[in-house]
């Protein structure tokens, strides 16, 4: 997949974020993108459309193919460090509505899987990940879990920042599961400029020929 530098309207992706007439003070690092697969056109105008008024500019995409064969798969780029100052930009109401949209989408899809990531550019409160790249996914096929999901999403500061001490030094970008038998996001892999790691029974163990 190739990143557009324009929306879908031809206009360049902008940073400015505007709240009524205020100007938000959040810290941004590129551009926000909505990739998908399996979507009807509806359902991505829907995204895109209701992104774009939260956000400001979006680059939407169509993923070519998925190597696990999901029939559906969402993917939302955040350009912001994850953490309380996005959830004000965002709004509560706006991020119950974004699980309702996605839930619904599920719901239409009965039983068969769906992939949902969210990905930030670092995570604010937590000094030694602001340069970290976080991703959220869950692959779930009741959309009970799908809620569930996105609504801890919130949650996640304290939990990040109790966890990096016991990651690998170095780490550049962490992934986090969503475990629908216990309800919680957990560390699944985190990579290095050198290694990927794989979380396991808390312990962290190098992926062979990764690199």
């Amino acid at each position: 997949m190739h990143a557009q530098s324009y929306d879908r309207k031809g206009n360049h992706v902008r940073q400015d974020l505007f709240l009524g007439r205020v100007l938000l003070k959040v810290v941004t690092a590129g551009t926000t993108y909505f990739r998908h697969f399996g979507t009807s056109i509806p359902e991505i105008e829907i995204i895109y459309h209701f992104l774009s008024n939260v956000l400001g500019s979006v680059v939407e995409e169509k993923i070519a193919t998925t190597g696990n064969h999901t029939p559906t798969v969402i993917e939302i780029h955040f350009p912001f460090l994850y953490g309380g100052d996005f959830f004000t930009l965002f709004g509560p109401d706006k991020w119950y509505k974004l699980k309702n949209v996605i839930s619904d989408m599920k719901k239409r899809r009965g039983k068969s899987q769906m992939q949902i990531a969210f990905s930030f550019a670092g995570v604010s409160e937590v000094r030694s990940a602001t340069a970290t790249k976080l991703i959220l996914q869950t692959l779930e096929s009741d959309y009970k879990n799908i809620e569930r999901a996105i609504d801890r999403v919130e949650t996640l500061v304290e939990l990040i920042e109790y966890q990096m001490p016991k990651m690998p030094a170095g780490v550049t970008e962490m992934t986090y599961s969503y475990e629908s038998t216990h309800s919680r996001w957990r560390p699944d892999v985190v990579k290095t400029d050198k290694r990927i790691y794989k979380c396991s029974n808390d312990n962290w163990r190098i992926v062979p020929d990764t690199f």
